[in-house]
């Protein structure tokens, strides 16, 4: 990990496995990169082009000194 900066990624992994849902992982995923488009300026260090249950990743700014 580089200094003041921690990775993250967001995944739909098991989504189909909540019974009480019956959207699809692959659904679920593309819904959330297509509302991200608007708020892309918002987080410049976010990306949505990654595998298909794979919804988000990227990085954030940190405070050293409680890392």
């Amino acid at each position: 990990m580089k200094k003041n900066r921690a990775n993250y990624s967001i995944h739909a992994l098991k989504l189909r496995e909540l019974k009480s849902y019956s959207i699809a992982s692959r659904d679920f995923a593309s819904d959330i990169r297509h509302g991200y488009v608007s708020m892309r300026s918002a987080w410049p260090h976010v990306g949505v082009v990654y595998g298909p249950l794979t919804l988000t990743g990227g990085w954030i700014k940190t405070d050293s000194v409680h890392c």
